[in-house]
């Protein structure tokens, strides 16, 4: 009898653990894994393979940013997101351009001219020799204009402006955090204006849509045609209005990750959310941004939500990933230019964050949700919108 008892005791408990473990097989985990994407579902044809380049087909992703690696006949490249694969594309047909451009006749002569104007001016044009490396006053001007001050500073001027009318004709940044770009940009610019090249004649100029300049069309003209000193203190006194301390002014024009352009462009769209506050506490967060693409992601946020001001006028902004906004009519509003928004830890924290409660709440992202993202999202009182661009 006691036998049959205790094997009536093992089988019960058996039969509870896997009744158990069954239940446990048929519940959804806490949270999915960000999915793994191909390039083509998140960019267009046109970013995914061009002269020169071609983007592999797997796009893994962080749960909001696709993961692209390009391969390039000018090197290896990643690009996190879909905005900044644009951005990376841009500069591989702007750094193809100026290494063609540096082996025509033309520039050899331009060269040469450039060297009977500055004596101590490099002998740029052939690889190695020089271009792509950084450029100096000394080694651009030589003693007798660095001992000039007039001279210098008129010869800084020209340059600066010539670096900003290549890059418009590339079509891109013309304060771009990309190091190499930036030294060949200097370089050719600085044969061009000395050695008096025609830059229509050695560069293609890029088509309007392909521009890879952060912000509206207003902040990419401002880039463009302000010279970069006067450009400097614009910003500094419209960050100051929009609340920002001299400290986080100071901050920024340091900022390594914060081009002028992306500065540029952030201001210019704070300033179009005139009766919003916190404005001043969005710029301290954009200075303590580390990477480029964590601007250009900050940037297109309030792009979204500067557009959209008018049909919703806005009360407050936010800091933070993502930013978020609060309506004059109540409405909660979170902004996400992400390629894909999966139902990670981290988004589940942010959605059942306390002082976000609102009667209305929304998620705006430029890409799509996953349908457990997007459930989980509705469940807690969220509404998801997808494409949502600038």
């Amino acid at each position: 009898m006691a036998g049959d008892r205790s094997r009536r005791i093992v089988s019960c408990a058996v039969f509870v653990a896997l009744a158990a473990h069954a239940h446990a097989q048929d519940e959804p985990p806490a949270f999915e894994k960000p999915p793994e994407l191909h390039a083509q579902d998140v960019a267009s044809g046109t970013l995914l393979e061009g002269p020169g380049f071609l983007v592999e087909d797997a796009a893994p992703t962080d749960g909001f940013l696709a993961r692209f690696t390009i391969r390039a006949d000018v090197g290896v490249f990643e690009a996190h997101g879909a905005d900044t694969l644009a951005v990376r594309v841009a500069e591989i047909q702007a750094l193809r351009a100026l290494d063609r451009a540096v082996q025509t006749s033309a520039f050899a002569e331009a060269v040469e001219k450039a060297a009977e104007r500055a004596p101590d001016a490099p002998a740029l044009g052939g690889p190695g020799n020089g271009v792509g490396s950084a450029p100096g006053i000394g080694r651009f001007f030589g003693a007798a204009a660095a001992a000039d001050p007039a001279q210098r500073d008129k010869a800084l001027r020209g340059h600066e402006q010539e670096v900003r009318e290549i890059a418009r004709r590339l079509g891109v940044d013309p304060y771009t955090t990309h190091p190499v770009l930036a030294a060949k940009l200097r370089d050719v610019a600085w044969i061009s204006f000395v050695g008096g090249a025609r830059r229509d004649g050695l560069l293609p100029s890029a088509a309007p849509e392909r521009v890879a300049v952060p912000g509206s069309g207003a902040a990419r003209a401002r880039v463009y045609d302000t010279p970069r000193g006067e450009l400097v203190a614009k910003n500094a006194e419209r960050m100051r209005a929009l609340g920002a301390s001299d400290e986080v002014v100071r901050a920024l024009g340091a900022s390594r990750a914060v081009s002028l352009s992306a500065q540029t462009a952030l201001v210019e769209a704070l300033g179009r959310i005139p009766d919003a506050q916190g404005r001043g506490d969005v710029l301290a967060f954009a200075s303590e941004l580390e990477t480029a693409d964590q601007a250009l992601f900050l940037v297109r946020a309030i792009g979204v939500l500067a557009d959209r001001h008018e049909q919703g006028p806005l009360a407050e902004l936010r800091a933070g990933s993502p930013i978020v906004a609060r309506q004059q009519s109540g409405q909660v509003v979170a902004v996400a230019p992400a390629d894909t928004l999966a139902w990670t830890q981290e988004l589940a924290a942010f959605a059942r964050r306390e002082d976000l409660a609102a009667p209305q709440r929304a998620f705006w992202i430029s890409g799509r949700a996953t349908s457990r993202a997007r459930t989980e999202l509705e469940s807690l009182g969220w509404v998801v919108h997808e494409g949502v661009k600038p």
